[in-house]
């Protein structure tokens, strides 16, 4: 495994080390920013996924707010009646989310046994959410809060530069 990126900071012999490594620099010359710290990266089953996204997705989304949001695009036609959107949503999260970035943690997590290639493009896009946190300390951004606009704008900010990088590494990468 690779220990080292850019001048011999190391990324540890952990799971994923080599793709991080690989990342890394690509992400830094992509953002013209560096990594203050490795990143710790650590693999999780999709049980353990599941849990985390649960809380996450409760925290993030008071029912009561959801059960309003799914009776009115009910009441509007926008969702068949027998739809329950927080399952929806859930199953969705769940089946799709490869790893993630904890900003409480500070720790990139992968869901073992995912597809290599899609791996690779998750720690990419994981690792600038990580840089970010660096630089801006994500939680702030995220906390739940009365302002609707700064709601709505907070994914956009943390999400359009991570799926940005991404894209531009993976188009470097060929």
């Amino acid at each position: 495994a690779a220990r080292f990126f850019g001048r011999h900071r190391n990324v540890g012999d952990g799971p994923y080390a080599s793709e991080v490594a690989d990342a890394i620099p690509r992400i830094e010359k992509s953002t013209g920013m560096t990594f203050k710290t490795p990143p710790r990266v650590e693999a999780r089953d999709k049980g353990q996924v599941r849990e985390f996204l649960l809380k996450k997705f409760d925290e993030a989304t008071p029912a009561q707010e959801l059960s309003g949001e799914e009776a009115a695009y009910k009441m509007l036609g926008l969702l068949p009646d027998s739809l329950d959107l927080r399952k929806f949503f859930l199953a969705v999260l769940t089946e799709q989310v490869i790893g993630y970035y904890d900003p409480a943690a500070k720790v990139l997590y992968v869901v073992k046994g995912a597809d290599e290639k899609t791996v690779s493009i998750t720690i990419t896009h994981e690792l600038v959410h990580a840089l970010q946190d660096q630089y801006v300390h994500l939680d702030s951004i995220q906390k739940a809060t009365k302002d609707n606009d700064r709601l709505r704008a907070a994914p956009a900010v943390i999400e359009g530069p991570a799926t940005f990088v991404q894209l531009a590494v993976m188009a470097v990468r060929g």
